[in-house]
C-alpha cells in the first residue's frame, strides 16, 4: 500500500497485489487520521465477495466471485470504529471475463494488480449507532 495526501485533504492509496482491499484501506484510512468522508475507486481483483441485505430476514445473503475481476465501480462512506479506527461501508459494481456486473455491499475483495482508492474526508467525525429496527448499524447524525 502507498498513500499520497493532497493540499485539499483528498487521500489517494494505491492498494497492490495481494492485499486485501477492505483491511488495507481501513489500515489506511486509520493511519491518516480519516474518520468521515466518501471513496471511490477501481481495479481488479482476484476475488470478490457481494452481498445483499434483506430486510424480512435481518440477513445479508453473499456471493463470491473468482477472478479475474475488474473493479467498475466502489464507492462507500467512512466513520469511526467503535474501536477508535476507521470503519468503511463499501459497495461495488464488478465485471467478470464474459462483461457481466453483479453489484452489492463488498464483504472481500484481493487486489490484482491493482487498486485505486480516491479518499475525500468531511470535517469531523461520524460514528455508527445500532438501529433496533433493521439491527444494522447506521450513520449516527
Amino acid at each position: 500500500m502507498r498513500c499520497k495526501r493532497f493540499d485539499g485533504g483528498e487521500l489517494l492509496v494505491r492498494i497492490d497485489h495481494g492485499e486485501d482491499v477492505l483491511a488495507t484501506l481501513v489500515k489506511a484510512l486509520t493511519q491518516e487520521g480519516v474518520f468521515a468522508g466518501s471513496f471511490s475507486a477501481i481495479g481488479a481483483v482476484s476475488v470478490a465477495q457481494l452481498g445483499l441485505f434483506d430486510p424480512e430476514t435481518k440477513a445479508y445473503v453473499k456471493r463470491t466471485f473468482a477472478g479475474p475481476i475488474e473493479i467498475v465501480s466502489l464507492s462507500g462512506n467512512i466513520c469511526k470504529a467503535d474501536d477508535g479506527g476507521a470503519f468503511i461501508h463499501p459497495h461495488a459494481v464488478i465485471s467478470d471475463r464474459q462483461m457481466q456486473s453483479f453489484g452489492g455491499h463488498l464483504f472481500k475483495a484481493i487486489a490484482d494488480p491493482t487498486c485505486e482508492v480516491c479518499v475525500y474526508p468531511w470535517q469531523g467525525n461520524v460514528g455508527r449507532a445500532l438501529d433496533p429496527r433493521t439491527g444494522l448499524k447506521l450513520l449516527d447524525l
